[in-house]
């Protein structure tokens, strides 16, 4: 295993052990086994950084952060652990628009609801984010998804990326909960679902917005 991946294990460890809500939801939301630390495509979110010039990643880890500031469980300052109870984070953002690829998994009961609420609370707050998600809109949270500004459908597969020891811990998880029968997870998979860019953009004091502007957008 990697030095800094003992390093992120290490605080993780930490954290669970400081036994606070707050520790263990930022350990959960973002370290997840069965929606681990993917990377966002390199092609995506240079498409996406080459317009929107992010100044923060909202949810990431020092190993897998797309831009020097970040919200991750192994940031450096407490109240920069977990994303959804900093309060202000344009502050953070040096002013600039804010790059997500919330985490979720049905299997631990993480819904994308809470980040969604979060991006909804701070454009109105005057943040521009960006958000990569899956376009699912038979699911409740998809109506959150709908106050946004713009949805961008992406007309095909995104691919996520791990490390190698990320990769081999993965998969011994998956066959320990009796998935050894399954193919295993390789750095580069396509996910297994379409998914959708959502544009949040500031609109202090607007409660309710117009519907958003849908388009097809391809990266590639």
């Amino acid at each position: 295993m990697s030095t800094q991946r003992e390093a992120e294990l290490a605080c993780q460890d930490a954290l669970l052990d400081s036994g606070t809500d707050t520790a263990a939801h930022a350990f959960r939301v973002t370290h997840s086994s069965s929606v681990p630390d993917w990377r966002t495509e390199d092609a995506l979110f240079q498409a996406l950084y080459k317009e929107f010039t992010f100044g923060l990643d909202a949810a990431a880890t020092l190993a897998n952060r797309k831009t020097p500031r970040y919200f991750g469980p192994d940031h450096p300052k407490p109240e920069r652990r977990d994303a959804l109870t900093v309060p202000y984070w344009k502050v953070a953002s040096g002013n600039l628009p804010i790059f997500c690829n919330p985490p979720s998994s049905r299997e631990e009961g993480l819904s994308l609801a809470p980040w969604l609420a979060k991006f909804v609370e701070q454009a109105a707050l005057g943040c521009t984010i960006v958000a990569v998600v899956p376009h699912k809109t038979s699911t409740s949270w998809w109506s959150l998804v709908r106050r946004a500004q713009e949805i961008r459908e992406i007309p095909h597969r995104v691919k996520f990326w791990l490390l190698e020891d990320e990769l081999a811990i993965i998969n011994a998880a998956r066959a320990a909960r009796a998935e050894g029968s399954k193919r295993r997870i390789k750095s580069g998979d396509s996910a297994g679902f379409d998914s959708a860019v959502v544009v949040f953009r500031p609109q202090p004091g607007v409660i309710q917005p117009a519907c958003p502007r849908v388009v097809t957008w391809s990266y590639r």
